[in-house]
């Protein structure tokens, strides 16, 4: 399997890129790639400002459908993927929880997608996607669509339940995301710890 960082987004709530933020003195994008490359065999980030990234020597891939968002991101992710299946985590998650990330890849060979389900909502951003969603994100994006779970309906879906996730992260720490200056706040403060 092959973990990546989506790193396309403009960041326009937060006003700078969120995966270079620091959390407990590391840089996001830092943590995640730690997490990854201790995970899986082959890591790589998707992004339309590569240059921002080459110092960090890991892999870069450039954004195949710029201006299609995560979804778009998600298929240039699929395309250049060198297994069949990848997980997906957003680029501003700073807490992500290894534990986490292999309970769900237990499952992900016989599934096309392997997503958390907490409080009710779907989290593809911190998901396992197989090859066989290309064609059908595809789909969705002639037709216009850009959510993530647009193509969920023509895909195998596993949705993990949140007990199970709280069996390994009780906080649920993984799936934090800072999207504002009052989120990056939170997480200092300590109140997703």
């Amino acid at each position: 399997m092959t973990g990546v960082v989506l790193a396309g987004g403009e960041s326009r709530r937060m006003g700078k890129d969120k995966a270079f933020l620091e959390v407990d003195g590391r840089r996001i994008i830092d943590r995640s790639l730690e997490v990854l490359g201790g995970l899986f065999e082959h890591v790589f980030i998707v992004t339309n400002t590569p240059s921002r990234y080459a110092p960090l020597g890991i892999r870069l891939v450039g954004d195949l459908l710029p201006g299609c968002g995560a979804l778009g991101g998600l298929f240039t992710a699929l395309h250049f993927s060198p297994t069949a299946h990848l997980f997906v985590v957003a680029c501003d998650m700073p807490l992500l929880n290894p534990d986490v990330i292999r309970l769900m890849a237990q499952k992900a060979p016989r599934w096309d997608v392997v997503v958390a389900r907490i409080g009710g909502k779907l989290e593809p951003l911190h998901a396992f996607y197989s090859r066989r969603c290309l064609a059908p994100i595809a789909r969705v994006l002639d037709r216009g669509g850009r959510k993530l779970i647009d193509f969920y309906p023509e895909v195998r879906v596993l949705e993990v339940e949140e007990a199970a996730l709280r069996e390994m992260d009780p906080n649920l720490q993984s799936f934090r995301n800072i999207n504002t200056p009052e989120d990056l706040d939170r997480i200092h403060e300590g109140l997703f710890r």
